[in-house]
Formats: C-alpha cells, sequence, structure tokens
C-alpha cells in the first residue's frame, strides 16, 4: 500500500484532537512526530509521548488512529 506524505504536526494535531476527545487522556502528553527509517511496515514515523498515555487507558483509545495514520501516512524526510 503506498502512502500519502503528510506533515508531521498534521500527524500530532490528529492525535492531539482524538486525545481531547477523552477523559483518560487528560494528563497524556503527545509530543513531536520524529521521521526514521521505514520500518518493516513501510512506515517512517513514530511520536513521542509521556508514560501518562499507558496509564488509565488512554493509549487504548488512540491505538486505533495511531495504526490508521502509520498504515496511511509517511512524513517528509528530513533534509
Amino acid at each position: 500500500m503506498s502512502r500519502v506524505i503528510l506533515d508531521a504536526g498534521e500527524i500530532r494535531e490528529r492525535l492531539i484532537t482524538e486525545a481531547e476527545k477523552h477523559v483518560v487522556c487528560k494528563t497524556a502528553y503527545i509530543g513531536g512526530v520524529y521521521w526514521h527509517e521505514p520500518d518493516e511496515t513501510g512506515c517512517n514515523w513514530k511520536v513521542s509521548t509521556n508514560d501518562e498515555i499507558n496509564r488509565n487507558g488512554c493509549i487504548q483509545r488512540l491505538l486505533p488512529l495511531i495504526r490508521m495514520l502509520r498504515e496511511q501516512y509517511n512524513i517528509p524526510e528530513p533534509d
């Protein structure tokens, strides 16, 4: 499957928007989306978070969106 190139900031904003819908994500930090060499799935980015994302079920709320974004989008390679 071919991925669309999307700005890292746009991916981050989509994750933040989803997190804001869930009370359990109130203290979760969604940091920057960073580039890496494509992994075994072909995705070339990850997102930094804090430990709070794993507490209270926040990550379970965000995983469907994260998986969808990782399947559909890559970010531009840095200069």
